[in-house]
């Protein structure tokens, strides 16, 4: 991808990587269904919707993201055809763009029942929930 000043930089979110920076960037597939499995592991599914052509003309990604077996030894840096991007640090990893919601409010209910000491300890059932275990102490005691 290309920001104003005219130089490409990987797609990756948290990748700074440039191509004034001397680190190769790679041209994505025009094969959408490869190029789809690299924006998943780019943590970049907002590009999902761009055709396969879009994502050769206008995006990259760097060689930090791939293993130094994909890459070709030379003058020129080149993947191999079965080059695959698999160096990702999705911790540091900026979250796509997405609408304000509004935290969702949880209301927290204990089910503790505290009764006083009996004399005689009562078998409890284990099966037996608290309303019904109250329900019955609230009888025992009218």
């Amino acid at each position: 991808m290309s920001h104003s000043s005219g130089k490409a930089c990987c797609i990756f979110r948290s990748c700074t990587s440039r191509s004034t920076d001397g680190v190769a960037l790679f041209r994505l597939h025009k094969d959408i269904n490869r190029s789809s499995v690299w924006l998943k592991g780019c943590n970049r599914e907002d590009l999902l919707e761009k055709t396969g052509e879009e994502l050769y003309r206008n995006y990259r990604i760097c060689e930090k993201h791939f293993e130094s077996s994909y890459i070709t030894k030379g003058i020129r840096k080149r993947l191999f055809d079965d080059a695959f991007p698999t160096i990702f640090s999705h911790s540091t990893a900026k979250p796509p763009n997405k609408p304000y919601q509004e935290p969702k409010k949880i209301c927290i209910v204990s089910d503790i029942l505290i009764l006083p000491a009996a004399s005689k300890p009562e078998v409890v059932n284990e099966n037996e929930g608290p309303i019904s275990m109250l329900y019955r102490y609230i009888i025992k005691l009218i």
